[in-house]
């Protein structure tokens, strides 16, 4: 007689485990989809994805005048290194008798618990990155114009600061924390949305658009901390998916569990495609 064994089923178990990453990380991910995704550039063996950016053009647009060519004009390429260095991880270690003697599934309230970590994880990582903005040449580092309370003047200032450094006026976006959510959620323009832009939610997190911004709310957005960026402020690229192992640890009568990936991230552009507004401006 034939029995259906893991060996037969181990396949279909590991794509259910990443299937729930995958549409945990959909579901609940705030700040990873507003930026650029170079997962696909990630060959094996890699340590870092180049990106390029290009500068402007040596002379620019010109007059054609009679009997006189064009000037010849250089474009110079320069990279921006993202390193795949941040190598993080979940580990649990459950005893036999605490599995034994649960009504509650454990592993999954391990895997359950886990990715929520490494996934709010990653956007503090993210979030770190991408308020390390341009402090010169332009200054994108700038105070609230009263207190640390939100206003549309902070939102009108940063929008002239991205529109002066020539920053795309599509896929924008806002990024708060809980606290200036409610200054913004009090602004009398914010809740007139047809004067201003729309309500209608698109992505996780988003609770409308103003100015051209996409509203964005995240716990993992530092207290009394604004950014404005652009999608081409920050890249991320994984070089390893989220992966799922357990493994039996006899000497502890226990199982083990560890969750973990490797990925890398990078402000581009020197941080000129964001603005950060704080109580300091620094």
């Amino acid at each position: 007689m034939a029995n259906i064994t893991v060996t037969e089923t181990s396949a279909v178990a590991i794509d259910v485990v990443s299937q729930y990453v995958q549409m945990y990380l959909k579901n609940n991910a705030v700040i990873l989809p507003t930026v650029l995704d170079r997962t696909s550039d990630v060959v094996v063996g890699a340590k870092q994805v180049e990106i390029g950016r290009a500068g402007a053009l040596s002379v620019g647009a010109e007059t054609k005048a009679a009997n006189t060519p064009y000037t010849g004009q250089t474009l110079t390429w320069v990279t921006d290194d993202l390193l795949l260095n941040l190598h993080k991880g979940v580990y649990v270690e459950l005893e036999n008798i605490a599995n034994i003697q649960s009504v509650v599934d454990q592993e999954a309230a391990i895997l359950e618990r886990a990715t929520e970590d490494l996934t709010f994880k990653l956007e503090q990582e993210l979030y770190t990155a991408m308020k390390a903005v341009s402090a010169a040449t332009p200054d994108h580092r700038v105070a609230f114009k009263s207190g640390t309370t939100l206003s549309l003047e902070d939102i009108t200032n940063a929008r002239k600061l991205l529109n002066i450094a020539k920053v795309p006026m599509t896929e924008r976006f806002m990024l708060i924390n809980p606290e200036q959510e409610e200054d913004l959620l009090n602004l009398d323009n914010f809740r007139s949305a047809e004067k201003y832009g729309s309500n209608t939610i698109l992505m996780t997190g988003e609770i409308g658009t103003i100015f051209g911004f996409r509203v964005l709310m995240s716990n993992a957005v530092t207290a009394d901390e604004v950014l404005f960026y652009h999608r081409t402020h920050c890249a991320f690229a994984r070089q390893v998916g989220m992966t799922w192992e357990s493994d039996r640890k006899l000497q502890n009568s226990s199982k083990e569990y560890l969750l973990e990936t490797v990925y890398g991230l990078k402000m581009l552009d020197a941080g000129k495609r964001a603005v950060l507004v704080n109580a300091t401006g620094a």
